[in-house]
């Protein structure tokens, strides 16, 4: 079985390679939200643009995240929990905590109070698919002690059950900010619905290939996109409210992941572009961790390029910035690497010196 952990900057003696493409995909959008939304300043987030690829750029990080972490064949019993526990708490924990701090003293923000008042802010992605490995590797050992049948019925309930209470409810406070449920809560179901595809992986490659169900979410996404900006129905509220919290990020997850697998021969190839897409994908965690101390002030470029009608300069813009911005975290990365201890600690490489 292939393995790979998205963000952990570890390899393993086989790589799927439109799987590493198409997080280097994501990675990009990741970026390229980033220069629109924290350069641009003032940048309006309801940007046809940014909206467009906002819609399933994160579902599909963590789809992918669940998709990956899945293993049918691995012996849980306590030790084996605690152990994995403590590699995700090394790989995701150890680098959040030291960049959240390192960001605050750079940009002089006080990262005690901005700590309790969001979580690790910016940072919050490791944190939280820390807190979703450990849902899952809980619920993989509570099954191994009862009954491994329950793993799927465990699964969809806890996916349904977070689903639901992130979309209701909304009552900020400490330990709901800090333990950063706020972001776990909507986004734990996509996670879990990668453990589910990748658990039942033939009968879900099979249906990301049929070409009536490609036709069908290409139209569905496209269709529930121009609905949001031109409807004239009654309920209408309902039906947009459902759609950006579920349905179209569902669309827009199963579009890409159905375009990269369907193109698996091309990346298999491993031409420039593919190696390119590739590295990115295998560099995730050490991009998402830099790419903030590079993001310039690009307020000045705000009012020619926040506009709806302006979506080619944008387009242009935005990817031309977050390229030149992956390089410069790429160059760093490289550089911080050269140390195995904290190539270790920070990036999550595997070591030997400094094995868990």
């Amino acid at each position: 079985m292939v393995e790979q952990t998205l963000g952990s900057g570890s390899t393993s003696k086989k790589r799927i390679e439109y799987i590493d493409a198409m997080r280097g995909f994501t990675m990009l959008l990741v970026v390229f939200g980033h220069v629109l939304t924290h350069g641009l300043n003032n940048y309006s987030e309801g940007s046809v643009v940014y909206s467009f690829f906002h819609t399933f750029r994160m579902p599909m990080f963590f789809f992918i995240s669940g998709y990956i972490a899945y293993k049918a064949t691995e012996y849980w019993n306590f030790d084996f929990y605690k152990k994995n526990l403590r590699k995700k708490a090394i790989i995701q924990l150890v680098p959040t905590a030291f960049f959240f701090i390192l960001y605050g003293i750079v940009f002089r923000i006080n990262f005690v109070s901005a700590f309790l008042r969001e979580g690790v802010g910016i940072y919050w992605f490791c944190q939280t698919l820390f807190e979703m490995f450990l849902i899952y590797y809980t619920i993989q050992l509570f099954c191994k002690y009862t009954s491994e049948k329950l793993f799927t019925w465990l699964i969809l309930l806890a996916m349904i059950g977070t689903k639901i209470v992130g979309l209701l409810y909304r009552e900020h406070g400490i330990i709901y900010d800090t333990l950063l449920l706020y972001r776990l809560l909507p986004y734990f179901m996509y996670f879990a619905l990668g453990l589910l595809c990748r658990k039942y992986n033939d009968s879900f490659l099979r249906l990301m290939r049929n070409d009536g169900f490609k036709t069908f979410l290409l139209l569905l996404f496209l269709f529930l996109f121009v609905f949001k900006y031109h409807h004239a129905i009654p309920y209408a509220k309902y039906i947009l409210y459902l759609s950006d919290h579920l349905i179209i990020r569902l669309a827009g997850l199963f579009c890409v992941f159905s375009f990269f697998l369907c193109n698996s021969d091309f990346f298999a190839r491993n031409g420039k572009l593919s190696q390119l897409m590739q590295f990115v994908g295998r560099r995730t965690l050490d991009i998402y961790l830099l790419h903030y101390f590079f993001i310039p002030d690009l307020s000045c470029c705000n009012e020619f390029l926040s506009t709806d009608t302006r979506a080619v300069l944008e387009l242009v813009f935005g990817f031309g910035m977050a390229a030149i911005i992956i390089a410069v975290s790429l160059l760093c990365s490289a550089i911080i690497r050269n140390s195995e201890f904290l190539g270790h600690y920070l990036f999550g490489v595997k070591s030997d010196k400094y094995s868990y």
